[in-house]
């Protein structure tokens, strides 16, 4: 009589399993995250706020096509990631970001990326001792990088002399400001947070409200008027606050940078945000 065999069960690979959520741009990734995914995404010098709004997320692991750390400075994001237990990698590139399918189910193990028994990317894997090196190296050359900032800025003053130092060229809003105080919002990670633990002051001062860019919505989500919205003409749509945000502020300052034209606008948000300022305008300007 012949027994059956029974057969081992396969053995499972090695790695870190889950779906990846992919999107180049990290600010519209958040949203979509959810606890055990697999971010990935395409940030440099990776910053705290974004990485603790990683880590709030629930992420398992973090794969990143460019430098978290690039050397430039010590940008705490990485230690951030590290410290909460999140798997990193670095530095899949571009084509290993293309590579993979945003819903796929992959597994990630030493620093490469596997849908299947397929690799797709390959990048190197970042711990808490790779990040405690790298940002001791960054903080070595930033001296370099001081010496370089007192230099640029220096030059800039130079360069800039009749707006910063006179006052020549600046936009005349129509918002009072002598006396009063400014508030400057801008989007950010604990925006919301911040913004209600000082609304007794802004209940009680009513100061100069100015929103940079989508700050101008925060604001007005969070139920008041700004004054003063601020936006650069190179910012993308979903970048800037709504057409309905930038009717309802007294002045919008446009920022074109020195010997740049302003794009055609090609919708109703583009329109909007046209009128802020002159098609080749070299200096902020405004409108009512």
């Amino acid at each position: 009589m012949k027994l059956p065999v029974r057969q081992r069960p396969a053995t499972a690979p090695p790695g870190l399993v889950g779906t990846a959520r992919v999107e180049r741009r990290t600010r519209n990734l958040l949203p979509r995250l959810r606890p055990g995914d697999l971010a990935v995404l395409d940030h440099l010098d990776m910053d705290r706020a974004t990485a603790q709004a990683l880590v709030d997320s629930g992420v398992a692991a973090v794969i990143n096509a460019s430098p978290m750390i690039s050397g430039r400075y010590a940008n705490l994001g990485p230690q951030v990631l590290a410290d909460a237990g999140v798997l990193l990698v670095d530095g899949i590139g571009t084509d290993g970001l293309s590579a993979i399918r945003d819903g796929a189910r992959i597994r990630v193990h030493e620093g490469s990326v596997h849908v299947g028994d397929e690799l797709v990317a390959t990048g190197h894997e970042v711990d808490g001792d790779d990040v405690r090196a790298q940002m001791d190296q960054a903080r070595v050359g930033m001296a370099t990088q001081l010496e370089t900032f007192m230099h640029n800025s220096s030059e800039f003053l130079r360069r800039e002399e009749d707006l910063l130092l006179h006052g020549r060229g600046l936009p005349k809003p129509s918002t009072r400001i002598a006396g009063r105080a400014v508030v400057v919002v801008v989007a950010g990670h604990e925006h919301e947070r911040e913004l209600a633990a000082i609304r007794p002051f802004l209940r009680e001062q009513q100061p100069v409200l100015i929103g940079v860019e989508r700050g101008a919505e925060v604001l007005r989500e969070a139920g008041f008027r700004p004054d003063i919205v601020v936006l650069d003409a190179r910012v993308d749509e979903a970048e800037r606050p709504s057409v309905k945000t930038l009717r309802a502020a007294r002045d919008v300052v446009l920022r074109i940078d020195r010997g740049e034209t302003a794009r055609r606008p090609n919708s109703s948000s583009d329109s909007a945000y046209a009128r802020c300022g002159s098609s080749r305008a070299r200096r902020p300007r405004t409108r009512r």
